[in-house]
């Protein structure tokens, strides 16, 4: 924070990760995030073509309604299908070097 306070033309506005360092699984943190609201964790999931095809689907709806003036946005879109299904590595170094007081 202290950097963000003292140069924020330096920091402002870049996207960071916090962790404490240690891998952790995709569905490892939804369950935490799921358990931390009380709710059991994930049991089930789609195939990939079911998230696909439910993706499209949601995406012909959400560009169709607006014809008939109602405005969504799709809560599941193939890019996030395609995303899920990937191997995502977040790096935490910019923070530590940036952000001193962490």
């Amino acid at each position: 924070m202290k950097a963000l306070e003292t140069t924020p033309e330096l920091v402002g506005g870049k996207t960071d990760f916090i962790s404490q360092g240690d891998p952790v699984t995709m569905w490892e943190g939804i369950d935490d995030v799921l358990a931390t609201h009380g709710l059991p964790p994930a049991r089930r999931a789609l195939p990939t073509r079911g998230n696909h095809a439910l993706a499209s689907v949601m995406g012909v709806i959400a560009k169709t309604l607006p014809l008939i003036g109602i405005l969504i946005k799709p809560l599941l879109t193939r890019l996030l299908v395609s995303l899920r299904y990937q191997l995502i590595i977040t790096s935490t170094s910019f923070g530590r070097r940036e952000i001193s007081d962490i």
